[in-house]
């Protein structure tokens, strides 16, 4: 090759190299981003596969609403017992002179009045309650369908009506069993007993079933020739091909004998049966008449349920209003049996019974006997929870973990404000204070709900959206998706809370902390 060749050749290769430079590093730049989103997706995947979300499963247990309140150390050295209502003294139960414990009761007043009416609001709390369970279960199902076969005798409802769980939809004629109500003589009456055995002889197919006496019809019914027969209903099986309106004669087992009836008589349906629609809502959908052989687990209806959740909200307001209500009702008629709220001695007593309560002196003076008592400062949040004589346990920074057990003596009427909170003055009497002393500071906890032997999950499964209310993830067998589910919950603990509805014991739900923060759906 000439030199003149060669070096047109390498002017040509110069021209192009700037190109030739761009198109390589596009290769490899595009390998590059190939390359590391291949490991991205890679990396994900064996994360997804060896991750395992942590579940909780439902379980049963107890479960306790503690109130957590700090607070100082106090000497008791005395109490002036006013119930702060005017009413008829109706028992006495100290005598001045008298020693005394935190709780004992010291006097009862006339309640016949605030006890009706705390009745009655309590009646109509747990009414209220229960429809409102009701409702909720109601609205998580949205159709009916069949319990068992037979046949649709009337049905009761149409497209467009507002149904609740226990509206009967229909009446239903059973195929699994008929009726044979017999005619048997006078002097075998008397023979006859309910659950005897029994021999039908079916005209229709010539051959016999067997049955059993449920009812004996002593009356007695005249007969076209003069006579008396009297009746006994025998329940048939249906073994598959009896129909109503098949003709049978029986014969009653009655352990010393058998009695044959007098003639044929038709095979009638049992009993008709109710079926309720077990869901609320309006009726948006039909599948049955009159007439109708069902099968069981067939689809009857469906429900169209926007209106009732909508209104479902303002029930539950009003169900929280009508606890509150409730509860203020308790406190007030807790005061009609006076307590004492330390140890101590009686030294001057008021009352006596059948006498209307002083009014311009103390009914019971107590004085202390070195008792010591911790007041502490609860928040208005808590206060509707704490109650006079529930019991606590006080601990004192100086001895740790250590508990001192007491009981909740006095909660004040009136909050104070401290900045932004607004607590409730509430003393505890020690009742075993051992080295305890005045002005020692530390806390209590008091037990102010117990639930026994009742549903319950960790507190950080259930997302809670509302008071009394939240959703759960349920982890289903098979399926790589969990369910979400509404859930209507109790008192609830800094480890645990309470399940009414929405799960069965063993259901296995997953844990709130389980996905991690921008982890995508598996």
């Amino acid at each position: 090759m000439g030199k003149e060749k060669i070096k047109n050749i390498l002017r040509w290769l110069s021209s192009k190299k700037k190109w030739l430079i761009i198109g390589l590093i596009v290769i490899i730049a595009v390998g590059g981003v190939l390359f590391w989103q291949h490991r991205k997706n890679a990396a994900l995947e064996a994360l997804k596969q060896q991750m395992v979300l942590p579940t909780a499963v439902v379980e049963r247990g107890d479960v306790q609403r503690i109130i957590y309140a700090s607070g100082n150390i106090h000497e008791d050295n005395g109490e002036e017992v006013r119930p702060g209502v005017t009413a008829r003294v109706n028992s006495v139960y100290v005598k001045e002179g008298q020693a005394v414990k935190a709780g004992d009761l010291l006097f009862t007043l006339d309640d016949s009045e605030i006890a009706l009416e705390y009745a009655k609001d309590r009646l109509a709390f747990e009414t209220e309650s229960r429809t409102l369970t009701q409702e909720i279960n109601g609205l998580q199902n949205s159709e009916t369908r069949a319990n068992s076969a037979g046949t649709i005798s009337k049905v009761l409802v149409e497209v467009g009506d507002e149904i609740k769980s226990d509206t009967v939809i229909a009446k239903m004629t059973k195929d699994d069993a008929f009726e044979l109500k017999a005619g048997f003589n006078g002097r075998d009456i008397n023979e006859i007993k309910e659950g005897q055995t029994a021999e039908i002889f079916i005209q229709e197919f010539l051959s016999s079933v067997p049955g059993k006496v449920i009812r004996v019809d002593h009356r007695g019914q005249a007969t076209s020739t003069g006579g008396l027969l009297y009746r006994v209903t025998i329940e048939v099986p249906n073994p598959g091909a009896l129909q109503v309106g098949n003709s049978g004669n029986a014969k009653v087992n009655t352990g010393s004998r058998i009695i044959s009836s007098a003639g044929f008589e038709k095979l009638t349906p049992l009993d008709e049966e109710d079926i309720r629609a077990g869901c609320q809502g309006k009726i948006n959908r039909l599948t049955i008449k009159d007439g109708d052989l069902i099968d069981q687990g067939q689809l009857l209806l469906t429900v169209d349920k926007s209106e009732q959740k909508a209104t479902l909200r303002e029930k539950q307001l009003a169900l929280e209003q009508s606890q509150i209500t409730l509860e203020l009702k308790q406190k007030a008629y807790e005061k009609y049996q006076a307590r004492a709220s330390l140890n101590g001695t009686v030294v001057e007593l008021n009352v006596e019974e059948g006498k209307d309560l002083p009014s311009d002196k103390a009914a019971v003076v107590i004085t202390g006997t070195g008792a010591l008592k911790m007041i502490v400062k609860v928040d208005e949040i808590d206060i509707p929870y704490i109650n006079v004589g529930q019991k606590a346990d006080v601990y004192a920074n100086a001895y740790g973990d250590r508990k001192f057990p007491a009981v909740v003596t006095r909660v004040a009427e009136k909050g104070k404000i401290d900045g932004s909170t607004v607590y409730f003055v509430t003393e505890l009497a020690i009742q075993e204070p051992g080295p305890l002393k005045a002005g020692m500071t530390g806390d209590a906890d008091i037990l102010a709900e117990q639930r026994q032997n009742v549903l319950r999950l960790p507190i950080d499964a259930v997302s809670i959206e509302d008071t009394g209310s939240g959703t759960v993830m349920v982890k289903k067998k098979g399926k790589n998706q969990p369910e979400m589910r509404p859930v209507k919950t109790g008192i609830e603990t800094d480890e645990f809370i309470e399940i009414i509805t929405g799960l069965k014991e063993g259901e296995e739900v997953i844990l709130n902390q389980g996905v991690p923060e921008g982890m995508p759906p598996i």
